[in-house]
């Protein structure tokens, strides 16, 4: 009789457990389960509401946890479908280098070529000036070259002065701060010098503006006639 009782009690915690589970079950699930029900369960088998808590977040893990073992067969066919892929790309690549190659292959061997041959050339042209026989062109050069590099030089100190147009702003500006006289040296006085100074600046900047275009036509008028008389003397 004592066996038979053990066993029925056993089978009923048992069944209590099982009913205390399957409650968790159905919050973690977010189905509807009245307090009734709950306070009911949770009296029969002698669990508190933090117990009960406590298994419906464990349960909710738990499923998570299958929902990414459940996803991995997938995501295992999808990754070995990405390396086919990839191997197949990796393929492609090769083969389109080699097509790359075989076809620039010749390319730059001529390239190689056409560098010698412009180097030389380069040494041919110096070595032909050098051994000109013609004293009146490398006279005529001499002279010629003597007045381009006083032209280049008009030319960049034209430039120079040119941008004196920057010099005369910053003067201006200064002459503003002693016209104001709010900042610390500032003097009214000293604001006409300034002025004045800018005035020079610009006047020197607006001349040489004027003159650069005749300049730059002089430049390149006798740096074309010195190409002229460089091909003269490549003449063997």
């Amino acid at each position: 009789m004592l066996k038979e009782l053990l066993g029925e009690l056993e089978s009923r915690r048992k069944n209590r457990q099982s009913e205390f589970l399957t409650t968790a079950h159905k919050l973690a699930a977010n189905e509807r389960v009245t307090p009734a029900a709950v306070e009911r369960v949770l009296a029969e088998s002698g669990k508190t509401l933090t117990e009960l808590q406590a298994a419906v977040e464990l349960i909710q893990r738990r499923r998570k946890w299958n929902e990414i073992i459940s996803a991995e067969p997938a995501l295992e066919k999808e990754r070995a479908a990405i390396k086919d892929r990839i191997a197949a790309e990796d393929r492609r690549l090769a083969s389109a280098k080699q097509v790359h190659a075989d076809a620039t292959g010749p390319m730059y061997v001529r390239l190689e070529f056409i560098r010698a041959h412009v180097s030389d050339a380069s040494d041919a042209r110096r070595l032909l000036i050098q051994t000109c026989p013609y004293a009146e062109l490398k006279d005529e050069l001499g002279a010629l070259q003597e007045r381009l590099n006083e032209q280049r030089d008009r030319l960049a100190a034209l430039k120079r002065q040119a941008g004196r147009t920057q010099d005369a702003r910053d003067d201006l500006a200064e002459a503003h701060r002693h016209e104001q006289g709010v900042s610390a040296g500032s003097d009214p006085r000293r604001a006409a010098e300034w002025r004045e100074r800018a005035e020079r600046h610009q006047r020197a900047a607006d001349a040489a503006k004027a003159e650069l275009p005749a300049v730059e036509k002089e430049v390149a008028r006798l740096e074309k006639a010195e190409a002229a008389i460089y091909a003269k003397m490549l003449t063997p």
